[in-house]
């Protein structure tokens, strides 16, 4: 049985524990785990989009958890919670996360990432020197890390402690930036650090701009479910609770200096987790009339493959042979349990995405500022979309299938469309200026001055996302 499992003997961790973005996904499961576990919490969160206290769920109410409002780019008021608390470890998950908004804007990721992880470094340094020896010779500080650091697996390729960082993405370099600054903080001045590089995780609470949980909400909506690219690209998916095992391993028995792996150890394709989640959805909330009227009879069929994100990696896979016999840990949660666990709970908790809707309303991100002009969309059917004051200049539109579109001041200027099908299309206010439409169909299309073939390209062109 797995040493870190409920039923095994407690763990010894660091107590009281610092929990940098505490308010996130994993960072409010960890929170959670080491409340169960017998530590002290104290979260520190800036609440940005990503972070929300309903996260902590019955951690707010629990006496032995301190919540502190604050960022990790804020050296003062790190440096008070550090005095006041006096924590025994730190766990630093105050990052962002989301590769597609690093596409978009880098900077983010640079300031937080990068500049926070330094700020917590500094602080933390800082606040040893005033510890006694018995109470230095405990602290640790473990700094939460990705497998995206390593760049694109080769094929039947395993990355190890050892391989060398290629990050592809803003996102991975940040993160590669960071792991650098902990590794030197380490080597120049013995400060008691280690790194958690982890593959993809999932779960419940999950904001929807990950894959599976944006799977879990569309798919609800009945909307369409985009996929990247061909959607053969591999990634281990380890399941939330799993991943805070193994932290509290690594804050346990973890030594300093140290690099821990932690994934699933099997890969799966993108395409193959999002038609389970489609299945899960089905069977827990069947379709009903309103997508039967639409002639689908199961979720698979919303499935839309869409442009891939520029460098995207083909593969992730992480060697943790080293990490399983240090810690005595291995996930405990096969991918079909987990996803069945995951998809309940979301079904289970509609206001989640009503709430997290306002964070986050689902439009395309990560084409890097891309204009709509430079955009080809190839072979997209879509389904059931609203564009609302869209602009589409210059776009190519080849073979696409718009049905159930709704265009409300849409303008489309300088827009071919060759071979589309525009069906049950309603346009208002919509201005369609030097469109070339080539052999296009538009059926029970409501008056409003439009031209066949102007609304399905204004319909897939990604929007602006606002900053969050």
């Amino acid at each position: 049985m797995n040493e870190t499992s409920p039923t095994a003997a407690p763990l010894a961790i660091p107590d009281p524990i610092l929990v940098t973005g505490g308010a996130g996904f994993f960072g409010s499961a960890f929170v959670r785990a080491a409340l169960a576990a017998g530590a002290r919490v104290v979260t520190l969160d800036a609440l940005t989009y990503a972070g929300h206290t309903d996260n902590l769920g019955g951690a707010l109410g629990d006496p032995r958890h301190t919540f502190v409002h604050g960022d990790v780019t804020d050296a003062k008021i790190v440096g008070r919670v550090l005095g006041e608390h006096r924590p025994a470890g730190i766990v630093h998950f105050a990052a962002e996360t989301h590769v597609d908004r690093s596409i978009d804007e880098p900077s983010p990721f640079v300031t937080t990432n990068v500049l926070g992880t330094v700020r917590m470094l500094d602080a933390a340094r800082a606040a040893l020197a005033r510890y006694s020896e018995a109470e230095r010779a405990r602290f640790r500080f473990v700094h939460i890390s990705t497998d995206e650091v390593y760049g694109s697996a080769a094929n039947g390729e395993r990355f190890t402690e050892s391989t060398p960082l290629a990050p592809r993405s803003p996102y991975a370099a940040s993160k590669a930036a960071a792991d650098g600054f902990v590794g030197a903080y380490r080597a120049t001045f013995g400060f008691p650090a280690t790194i958690v590089r982890l593959s993809n995780l999932y779960g419940p609470r999950q904001l929807a701009e990950k894959l599976i949980p944006l799977t879990v909400r569309r798919a609800l909506a009945g909307l369409p479910i985009g996929v990247y690219g061909d959607g053969a690209h591999l990634r281990e998916w380890l399941f939330v609770d799993d991943a805070c095992e193994v932290l509290l391993a690594v804050l346990a028995r973890g030594v300093p200096g140290a690099i821990y792996l932690a994934g699933a150890g099997v890969q799966h394709p993108n395409l193959q987790v999002v038609h389970a989640v489609c299945d899960l959805v089905d069977a827990l909330a069947p379709p009903g009339e309103t997508l039967a009227g639409r002639g689908i009879s199961a979720r698979r069929e919303l499935i839309r493959h869409v442009t891939d994100r520029p460098g995207h990696d083909r593969a992730y896979a992480l060697d943790t042979t080293a990490t399983r016999a240090a810690l005595g840990w291995q996930p405990r949660t096969p991918l079909g349990e987990g996803l069945a666990r995951t998809v309940r709970w979301f079904v289970d908790h509609p206001e989640f995405f009503q709430r997290t809707a306002a964070l986050y309303d689902g439009e395309r991100l990560g084409l890097g500022g891309i204009a709509p002009s430079d955009v080809t969309a190839a072979s997209l059917a879509t389904g059931d979309v609203t564009a609302s004051s869209a602009t589409a200049s210059g776009v190519t539109a080849s073979g696409v299938t718009a049905s159930g579109v709704t265009a409300s001041g849409v303008t489309a200027s300088g827009v071919t469309a060759s071979g589309v099908t525009a069906s049950g299309v309603t346009a208002s206010g919509v201005t369609a200026s030097g469109v070339t439409a080539s052999g296009a169909t538009a059926n029970s299309t409501a008056p409003g001055g439009v031209t066949a073939g102007a609304t399905p390209p204004a319909s897939t062109a990604p929007r602006k996302r606002g900053t969050p």
